[in-house]
């Protein structure tokens, strides 16, 4: 995982919000994601890596914008499809991003598959 985030061809979108209600507050990380362009099985992808939202700022739409944005960005750099790995236990996880049209790759493993704690999900780009 350290080499995937030191990677040159890693990106980074970090979202920042302020910290209390008050002008002029601290602001402090809300969330990131952490992504690639790839090649994957012969198609260009957008790979996200991690979507990461601190527990203070889950469920407020975050995850979703961010999900957005990295189906726009890969919509315009003419990517087929946006990729990631989820573990199967995150079932928060794995309902968002089923919410937001992402289905199991070819060869991801069954969910049912106890050999694997994972999925590999994916959606098209456009």
């Amino acid at each position: 995982k350290d080499t995937e985030l030191r990677s040159a061809d890693s990106r980074f979108v970090v979202v920042w919000a302020q910290a209390s209600d008050e002008p002029g507050g601290r602001r402090r990380r809300a969330g990131f994601i952490h992504f690639r362009y790839d090649m994957e099985f012969g198609s260009a992808v957008l790979y996200l890596y991690e979507l990461h939202i601190l527990d203070a700022f889950r469920r407020r739409g975050l995850g979703t914008s961010l999900i957005g944005l990295a189906t726009h960005l890969a919509t315009a750099l003419c990517v087929e499809k946006v990729v990631l790995t989820v573990h199967k236990a995150n079932t928060a996880a794995v309902a968002l991003y089923a919410q937001h049209g992402f289905q199991p790759e070819a060869h991801s493993p069954d969910l049912d598959d106890n050999r694997f704690n994972y999925l590999i999900l994916g959606k098209p780009a456009s």
